[in-house]
């Protein structure tokens, strides 16, 4: 009988390898055959991680994205998982392997980032929602105490390569924004550069967001680490 849970040199399995090549029925062949969906590899990366990283990866670097020729989709992986038991709160050791860009994959998102920071990053609703649903914990931040509530304020330039386009607007970065108020996150949080969402949504120049903000308590005289307050960044001090 084969073993599923064979691991390469970098960790990583048969069931991940089949994530982030796209071969989304495959991995749902290896779920349902009992593949171990908590296995990690070096970086500390699990499979869902991988399924929410593939539901908006962003366009490949110098070449095109591959078709989806598969009768599921990144998010439906992510449900089976979930339904297998996969750990919604498993957390990055550092950077996950860049086998789709650069060697060292997204360095905004190291050691601590769990598949609800990645789905936060890219405003993936629909992953976000099936995460809460899980048992995510929102609470739970990067290595230097950044917060789903920052990164979703901040938002970055995603687009699903594998599924339909999901732009990062100010809109879906604010629907983002409440599930994470909903589950409890601390607005008022700030990370070891002093950053609040706030911040996070000034420097982006989201109006929308700030306003939101505001209005759900968000302190306005947190200085970040360089003194400045979210005014003196609308102001351009230090930009």
């Amino acid at each position: 009988k084969a073993d599923l849970n064979l691991q390469d040199p970098d960790g990583t399995t048969a069931l991940m390898l089949a994530i982030m090549n796209a071969h989304f029925d495959t991995a749902a062949v290896l779920i349902e055959k009992g593949a171990d969906t908590n296995v990690t590899d070096s970086t500390g990366m699990p499979a869902l991680y991988v399924a929410v990283d593939m539901h908006t990866l962003g366009p490949m670097l110098s070449r095109p994205s591959p078709k989806l020729v598969d009768t599921i989709d990144a998010a439906e992986v992510v449900r089976l998982l979930l339904a297998k038991g996969a750990n919604p709160n498993a957390r990055l050791k550092r950077p996950i392997i860049g086998r789709h860009h650069t060697p060292t994959g997204d360095a905004s998102l190291g050691e601590g980032a769990t598949p609800l920071a990645r789905a936060a990053k890219s405003n993936d609703l629909q992953v976000m929602r099936m995460l809460f649903d899980a048992g995510a914990d929102p609470r739970l931040t990067l290595k230097d105490r950044t917060t789903v509530a920052m990164i979703s304020a901040a938002g970055g330039a995603v687009v699903g390569a594998y599924a339909v386009a999901i732009p990062v607007t100010e809109e879906r970065s604010l629907e983002a924004l409440k599930l994470c108020v909903e589950h409890g996150v601390d607005l008022n949080a700030f990370n070891s550069n002093g950053l609040t969402a706030l911040h996070n949504a000034v420097n982006r120049g989201a109006p929308k967001i700030v306003r939101y903000l505001a209005e759900q308590g968000a302190k306005l005289d947190l200085r970040d680490k360089q003194g400045r307050l979210p005014l003196d960044i609308a102001l351009g001090v230090g930009g």
